[in-house]
């Protein structure tokens, strides 16, 4: 009896959401019109990592940077539904984190400051790869711009986006200020534990502010070591925010650490 009343059967609305490859046509991030932030280096055909592979910096900040916290893809479509294929890096399941938010990806329609929710990515949690509906199948085809978030604590391995056959896509609208706010700090700012990626504190402020943010925010491995003062101090950010703190094993780490990267960075800005 309990294996026949599955909570996907009782409430349709609980079930994985499935699709496949028919009638869209499909694209990868580096499309002409796609504006991918949050990835500082990033180019055409690069692995989605939040620091270069040839950056120095501990094992586990190596690790954690290819979870893709603060990564966004942006654009204007007239499609009437949009799907994801995709298969995630790590299959990040947390007994304290909704997969979701860990493993899944958030819509937002709207530009500016006037974004708001309109679905998250509905998958099989026992999976690392799922073709998912994100957006309609809509009724009408009109122009709309689309914020997709991507997962907190996955990394992305293979992404494609598909779009309605025949739809057309448009550049987002321009940033309010296109130069990036770069954050350093600990799991509290990587996502831990968002219920899904969209609720992170950094995309909210990217959403509010209307501004792009770097996410380099490492959970655990927020320690500013001399390495990772040297690779904060290469980037060129409108604002940088240092909020490592908790992830500080002891006041002595944090007065060895916290003055030193900052002149770090302020001797290269």
């Amino acid at each position: 009896m309990a294996e026949e009343l599955k909570i996907d059967k009782i409430d349709k609305a609980m079930a994985a959401k499935v699709a496949n490859h028919d009638g869209m046509d499909w694209y990868t991030v580096d499309e002409p019109n796609f504006a991918l932030n949050g990835l500082y280096w990033y180019k055409p055909g690069d692995p989605f990592r939040r620091i270069p592979l040839d950056a120095t910096v501990s094992t586990g900040v190596d690790f954690l940077s290819w979870e893709t916290s603060g990564v966004m893809l942006r654009f204007k479509t007239n499609a009437k539904e949009i799907r994801l294929d995709v298969k995630t890096g790590n299959n990040s399941k947390m007994d304290h984190m909704a997969h979701v938010g860990s493993m899944g990806f958030d819509v937002y329609l709207g530009s500016g400051d006037r974004k708001f929710y309109r679905q998250s990515t509905r998958f099989n949690q026992n999976q690392n790869d799922y073709i998912t509906p994100v957006l309609g199948p809509l009724a009408e085809s009109k122009m709309r711009e689309v914020t997709i978030h991507f997962p907190l604590y996955s990394g992305v391995d293979y992404l494609r986006i598909g779009l309605t056959e025949g739809a057309v896509i448009e550049k987002p609208t321009p940033w309010k200020d296109d130069r990036p706010v770069v954050v350093y700090g600990t799991s509290i700012q990587q996502g831990g534990c968002a219920s899904r990626p969209g609720m992170s504190h950094t995309n909210q402020m990217s959403r509010m502010l209307n501004r792009p943010f770097i996410n380099l925010a490492f959970s655990g491995n927020g320690k500013g070591e001399p390495a990772m003062a040297e690779y904060l101090a290469s980037l060129d950010p409108s604002i940088f925010v240092m909020d490592y703190d908790y992830n500080a094993p002891d006041p002595a780490h944090l007065r060895a650490t916290h003055e030193p990267l900052f002149q770090k960075f302020r001797s290269a800005h």
